[in-house]
């Protein structure tokens, strides 16, 4: 088989893109897959002088869409504002969805989801 060096050239490039391109995919899935469904970013935590005992947090929480996070309650209430997408979760035997609101909402039972 008599090959030209440039046709030679070509095939070389062809095989280092393909090659480089399933390294770049490895990689993308390797970093997806380590990535949390959920982030928290803490604005600031104290424990109310009226309130022995508590603890007031105030944090943005993060929830990839399609996140399915394990089950878990919260004690005491907790205030949320949807600023994008759906929150569903459920507390006891009944299921709540909420959207986008522009006000805030409070939970004073244990969420479970």
């Amino acid at each position: 088989m008599n090959v030209t060096p440039t046709r030679a050239w070509w095939r070389v490039v062809l095989v280092a893109v393909v090659a480089l391109g399933i390294v770049f995919a490895a990689v993308a899935a390797y970093a997806a897959k380590d990535k949390e469904p959920v982030r928290r970013i803490v604005s600031g935590t104290t424990e109310p002088q009226n309130s022995p005992g508590q603890s007031l947090i105030l944090q943005q929480v993060v929830i990839d869409p399609g996140a399915k996070l394990p089950e878990h309650f919260h004690e005491g209430t907790q205030l949320a504002t949807i600023k994008a997408g759906v929150l569903t979760y459920n507390v006891g035997s009944a299921t709540v969805t909420k959207s986008i609101t522009r006000q805030v909402y409070a939970a004073t039972v244990p969420v479970c989801r």
